[in-house]
């Protein structure tokens, strides 16, 4: 999704007019303050402006050709680049209709930017008999979204989160899982090439251990239980001859960090995971770091209350520690682990990818990917390069997997937490308030059509990835998508999705550092605030070495108390 260069993408002003016979290029600018402020002249035209990443815009473009056959009203996409929109973006936009990413909600409602859509989200839906949108919301959902005056303003859009890809195909043929009671281990470093290999089975027909669910029969079996099973995979993968992992270099500061977010929010499970952006008072946070005068933790045996000014305390948990621990490893050994590729200030994002998808045919293979799980959609320009080679190779017969995260270590796994999914998206579809009334009804008519069930799917079946509301794939449905694309869908379903969203003013706040969890990994390393991966690996401006000696234990209490100070001198400013 390549989040690295929300700061400096241009606006694209591709213009695409959906119509009943097809796409056909539309006049248009790149939406940078043109139009008439309440929307365009032509009555029977929605104008859209979407980010085009890794999702595309395919599926809102057969969307919109379904939807002009049955109404006859046009769907005109303009696309951007630039992940963020702010308000004033979208309030001097000529687009009327927005599906936003990486956007703090609050923002878009305080501002008054966007128009009230509760009618879309609760009224009867003339595509849908017996379901309205609210019915396919959560309760967490339903709550952040209505908080100011129990209107809708905003509806989900996509879900999706940072992890790790597999290539199942690879792990299949090389025995890479791990068998009936060889797995939840908690040391790894001294164990002897000897002892890992009969930790794996020998055969397909060998019983794997039951993964980290502790359940036998399901997907996650014989994929790494712990941290510890990770790096014995690793060490495994690397003794057969094969890469075990890699990333993209260039992006390691938020390709990492992002990772790193994704296994703090497993870590503290739902519960804990939405103390971060709450901030109750009277909600205790447990399993904080104590901190001997040398930054050093001691133990994590410290636990505070919230009582509506000390939100800081969340960036003490064991849980970022041990993220931070993961992390530390895959670039101390970064090397061993990826060739070296992970600290490559030339390895972009699409070079991982292309590596990653091609290895299939190099002697010495790449087992595992760190990515979004948008990638398999936007790598598919390779996937058909391959395919003009073999079919074999297309996209459709890769057999990619999303790997169940481990957990922490074995006393995680026995506490039996449901998986937690954070949410990275922050995405969400809204119309422009300034649209006029009658105009704004047939926005709300097209957001009723594109969130029914049928549409909710055929997003699905076109990208791989998951809407932010509830429905069910039928067993067909599931069978017709990607090995990747299945992957992905039962993972989002056996968890529990949380949006990085709260109506908690504390957190409102201080929404610079918060407004999503993978925004918070920072600290003032000199005059820079920089994430973990970029101090510890090359320091700040990629001078060698620079930040080396920074532990995990160290950029903890450097960034707590950086967090401190600014979230108090906030608090003091409001």
């Amino acid at each position: 999704m390549s989040k690295f260069n929300r700061a400096i993408s241009a606006l694209f002003a591709g213009v695409l007019t959906v119509g009943t016979f097809g796409l056909a290029a539309c006049g248009g600018g790149n939406g940078g303050g043109g139009g008439n402020g309440g929307g365009n002249n032509n009555a029977d035209t929605i104008y859209v402006k979407m980010y085009n990443g890794g999702f595309g815009t395919a599926w809102l473009s057969k969307a919109g050709e379904e939807y002009t056959a049955k109404t006859g009203t046009k769907i005109s996409i303009k696309t951007f680049k630039s992940e963020s929109m702010g308000p004033q973006n979208v309030k001097t936009d000529s687009a009327e209709l927005f599906f936003l990413q990486d956007s703090h909600y609050y923002n878009f409602v305080e501002a008054g930017v966007l128009a009230d859509i509760s009618e879309a989200v609760t009224g009867a839906n003339p595509y849908e008999t017996g379901k309205t949108i609210e019915d396919k919301l959560s309760e967490d959902q339903k709550s952040f979204l209505t908080v100011k005056d129990g209107k809708y303003y905003a509806l989900p859009h996509y879900v999706g989160n940072w992890g790790i890809v597999y290539d199942m195909q690879l792990f299949d043929d090389s025995n890479y899982y791990f068998a009936e009671g060889q797995d939840k281990n908690d040391e790894w470093q001294d164990v002897d090439d000897r002892a890992i290999r009969a930790k794996f089975v020998k055969a397909k027909t060998d019983k794997k251990a039951n993964g980290p669910d502790g359940v036998y029969g399901t997907d996650d079996d014989g994929l790494p239980a712990t941290y510890a099973d990770f790096w014995l995979l690793c060490k495994y993968i690397g003794a057969t001859g094969n890469t075990p992992i890699i990333w993209s270099g260039m992006q390691r500061g938020t390709y990492l960090t992002s990772m790193m977010a994704s296994l703090i929010a497993d870590y503290l499970g739902k519960e804990n995971l939405l103390k971060n952006f709450n901030f109750n008072i009277g909600d205790t946070l447990s399993n904080l770091a104590r901190f001997d005068e040398d930054g050093e933790v001691i133990d994590f045996t410290d636990s505070v209350v919230f009582d509506g000014t000390n939100g800081y305390e969340i960036y003490r948990q064991q849980a970022y520690y041990e993220g931070l621990s993961f992390v530390r490893e895959l670039l101390e050994d970064h090397k061993t682990w990826g060739n070296g590729y992970g600290t490559s200030d030339s390895f972009v994002y699409t070079d991982a990818q292309d590596t990653f998808i091609r290895s299939v045919k190099e002697t010495k293979k790449v087992a595992m990917l760190i990515e979004g799980q948008w990638w398999e959609n936007e790598a598919d320009g390779v996937f058909r390069s391959m395919a003009n080679e073999d079919e074999k190779y297309s996209r459709a017969n890769r057999r990619f997997g999303w790997m169940a995260l481990p957990r922490a270590n074995s006393a995680k796994v026995e506490e039996g937490l449901a998986r937690t999914m954070l949410d990275a998206m922050n995405a969400y579809c809204g119309v422009k308030a300034s649209v006029p009334a009658e105009k704004r009804e047939k926005i709300i008519d097209f957001i009723k059509f594109i969130n029914t069930d049928e549409q909710l799917v055929k997003f699905t079946q076109e990208t791989s990835a998951m809407r932010g509301l509830s429905y069910k794939l039928t067993d067909a449905e599931l069978s017709g998508l990607t090995a990747f694309g299945q992957s992905v869908v039962k993972g989002i379903q056996n968890s529990e999705v949380t949006y990085t969203e709260s109506t908690d003013a504390e957190y409102r706040n201080n929404a610079l550092y918060d407004v999503n969890m993978y925004a918070r990994f920072n600290y003032e390393y000199g005059t820079v605030s920089a994430p973990y991966p970029t101090v510890f690996w090359g320091g700040v401006g990629n001078k060698p070495s620079a930040g080396a000696n920074v532990s995990a234990a160290l950029y903890l209490y450097r960034m707590y108390n950086t967090r401190k100070t600014s979230w108090l001198g906030k608090a003091a400013r409001a």
